[in-house]
């Protein structure tokens, strides 16, 4: 399989947030500052099965339940994501608790519904984020 390596988030606004647990991300802000080449995170993969069962509540052998999981997605539109939008990188920042998923919920859904075991990632460290102002 193809791996997307893409600076160019769709639809992704400076503005957007993301809450975990006490933690505020803003993820549109860093692929802003990526593509400004203001921060460079290494590219990495991902292994998907953990945050898909612990976070968004996944099943592969029922794929169809939509259980309640921490993190909401919306599993009739991570069905419709095409093979070159779920090949395009995601976003972590390692934190103090472990890696968070701040940007592709739905292409880790996605992917991990399909079989698919990894999932290409930026990871950025917890004192990147925090310089940037990616993590509050």
């Amino acid at each position: 399989m193809k791996i997307q390596i893409s600076l160019s988030a769709k639809g992704a606004d400076k503005n957007e947030v993301f809450r975990f647990f006490n933690m505020v991300f803003y993820p549109g802000k860093a692929w802003q500052l990526m593509q400004e080449k203001k921060v460079k995170p290494t590219l990495e993969e991902f292994h998907i099965e953990e945050w898909a069962k612990q976070f968004l509540a996944l099943n592969r052998d029922k794929p169809d339940e939509k259980a309640l999981g921490f993190i909401r997605v919306d599993h009739d539109y991570a069905k419709t994501l095409d093979e070159e939008r779920i090949n395009e990188p995601g976003m972590i920042v390692v934190t103090k608790i472990g890696a968070v998923l701040i940007d592709g919920q739905h292409r880790l859904a996605r992917r991990y519904l399909s079989g698919l075991d990894t999932m290409p990632v930026y990871v950025f460290t917890e004192k990147q984020a925090k310089k940037h102002k990616i993590m509050l």
